[in-house]
């Protein structure tokens, strides 16, 4: 009988090891979660781009950057060149607005084609999911540098994996990630709608509603030729599109003003019209006009005149520079004109 007594004893206690061990494995792997673990405070849009993407916000941003930091702008909209880096500012913005949220926000992320807006969105996530992507400088930006800190480590994991479970002991239960839609694992967003998720102009928006509907260069020189497509496209951006952005959600439309007529003037005129103009700032090649009615506008000008000598100058000089030794001032300042679609 003492044999038996030892023998189960034995068993307990190898039982109990091997449970620990694979506690303490799926701790050292990452997949037991902590329920209130402490959130950084991410800081201002300009800081938490650069410590977290290497990314400096240049002078012809920063009237954007103003813009989407004042949150009584509940429609925020950014036009200016090709080439200024709209569509990167964007989905910085809108990892600087769901990294840190624990209240399950709710972003859509339009671009002209859902399969577009899907590899958009699939650069956007490894910075949440690769630990080597989020600790390399970025590419071809002026200033740029390697990451000082790091979303996985201050704010997720954000994609749920097999054998997660809570501290208590409980399994972590969310969606797997598809091509075109997130859902994190700390920020549970209602009626179990996608954190973030891409959509094609003119296609169905999953789920009850978003918070925060980012449109990234939907219109363009293909798709607004036909008058046919322009007014479907508006009927989809009133009808479908603002049927699910919430009352109190945040819109933020980015373009290129196109040199055809385009549906950014007919939306941008329903949002501006009535509206008082309360203050006009000016950072550089860009102008921040907030209106009365929770409108902002940005608008960034290829070329300007320099103040004091009234000479051209190029809204990004350390990208596009107006001074070329083998071309002409006047052939240089046509084809950066042409190039940044003024």
């Amino acid at each position: 009988i003492e044999v038996t007594r030892l023998i189960a004893a034995n068993s307990e206690v190898r039982k109990q090891v091997r449970e620990e061990t694979k506690w303490s494995e799926k701790e050292a792997s990452g997949l037991v979660l902590k329920f209130d673990e402490p959130v950084p405070d991410p800081g201002g849009l300009a800081e938490f781009r650069m410590n977290y993407f290497g990314r400096p916000t240049p002078i012809h941003q920063q009237a954007a950057v103003a813009a989407l930091e004042d949150f009584t702008n509940n429609y925020v909209f950014i036009f200016g060149p090709t080439g200024m880096g709209k569509d990167t500012l964007s989905g910085d913005y809108a990892a600087w607005r769901l990294c840190p949220d624990r209240t399950g926000l709710r972003c859509g992320w339009v671009m002209k084609t859902g399969p577009k807006a899907a590899r958009r969105l699939g650069r956007l996530g490894r910075y949440m999911t690769d630990p080597v992507a989020i600790r390399r400088a970025p590419d071809r930006t002026p200033g740029g540098a390697k990451p000082s800190r790091s979303l996985i480590d201050d704010y997720g994991p954000f994609k749920w994996e097999p054998g997660m479970v809570w501290e208590d002991g409980t399994e972590v239960h969310r969606p797997a990630w598809a091509s075109d839609q997130m859902y994190f694992v700390r920020a549970v967003a209602p009626e179990q709608d996608p954190n973030w998720q891409a959509i094609g102009v003119e296609q169905s928006v999953y789920g009850d509603r978003i918070d925060e509907g980012v449109c990234s260069d939907i219109f363009d020189l293909e798709n607004q030729k036909s008058p046919t497509e322009r007014a479907n496209q508006i009927r989809w951006f009133n009808g479908t599109f603002h049927s699910r952005l919430d009352e109190a959600g945040r819109l933020v439309m980015i373009g290129t003003w196109l040199p055809i007529e385009h549906n950014y003037e007919p939306i941008l005129e329903r949002y501006t019209a009535d509206a008082r103009v309360l203050k006009v700032d000016r950072y550089g090649p860009g102008t921040y006009t907030k209106y009365s009615n929770g409108v902002a506008v940005v608008i960034v000008k290829a070329i300007t005149q320099h103040p004091d000598t009234g000479e051209d100058v190029s809204y990004w000089p350390d990208r596009f520079p107006l001074e070329d030794p083998l071309v002409s001032p006047d052939e240089r300042r046509r084809v950066v004109a042409d190039t940044l679609s003024d």
